[in-house]
């Protein structure tokens, strides 16, 4: 049986809208912490996430998206914070340990706690992989594009190894679970020491995915042999999308 516009009654348009291009494109800017408050007063683009980086501001009031502060102090005057817009809506949400800003296409979000003394950072950085991925996959944002990783303290020694060390096996660990081939889908992603402050994953994932690029003349990270850590970083150089 057909319908109004000459195609089955039950088809959902996916065989068509698959191959489309996305409507939704994401932007990223940097404002004057002064001046962020004018800046979003415009409906259109949509604000998917604002990151503060040792502004003092707060971002508690900010209309809604996903609002983060990172304890890094700023290295220029005035502060700038980190803009996301979207072409599309936005919507909010939270589940355990992750809140969340997300459109049809993409979700931008951030998986903080705080360590407890006398634990291994591995298994506070194997926790927060797995609580991403299992969002991930039930969502249908099922492919990691960029992350971003914030602890302090990063280069101090824990139980006979570097903390960034030990992060890598957690991650590792993660990964290696979810993901039997991994290498071909990591995402690009960085890890930056912080002057404290609770431990900090922010990521970004889309429905479709990108494309893991790797300097030939560098050794992916990936690959790095056992002298510089029990697990090597799982990462690429970039991913295009």
């Amino acid at each position: 049986m057909g319908s109004a516009l000459g195609v089955p009654s039950e088809w959902d348009g996916s065989s068509v809208l698959s191959s489309l291009p996305s409507l939704d494109s994401l932007t990223v800017k940097y404002v004057q912490a002064s001046d962020l408050s004018q800046e979003l007063e415009a409906e259109t683009p949509h604000t998917l996430a604002v990151i503060g980086y040792g502004s003092g501001k707060s971002l508690s009031v900010l209309r809604k998206s996903l609002n983060l502060e990172v304890n890094l102090p700023p290295l220029t005057q005035p502060p700038f914070v980190e803009v996301w817009e979207s072409s599309a809506p936005v919507l909010c949400d939270q589940v355990p340990g992750i809140r969340l800003a997300f459109t049809d296409e993409f979700v931008f979000g951030c998986f903080e706690a705080i360590e407890h003394t006398g634990n291994a950072f591995e298994d506070l950085s194997r926790v927060a992989y797995e609580r991403i991925f299992e969002y991930c996959t039930r969502s249908g944002f099922s492919h990691l594009l960029r992350i971003w990783n914030y602890f302090p303290d990063i280069h101090a020694e824990q139980y006979g190894l570097e903390r960034y060390q030990r992060f890598c096996i957690g991650r590792h660990q993660a990964f290696s679970t979810s993901h039997k081939e991994f290498a071909s889908i990591l995402p690009a992603a960085s890890a930056v020491g912080t002057q404290g402050g609770p431990f900090q994953v922010l990521f970004l994932a889309g429905k479709q995915p990108g494309r893991p690029l790797e300097n030939p003349r560098q050794i992916s990270a990936y690959k790095y042999p056992p002298i510089y850590g029990p697990k090597s970083p799982s990462f690429s150089r970039a991913t295009l999308h």
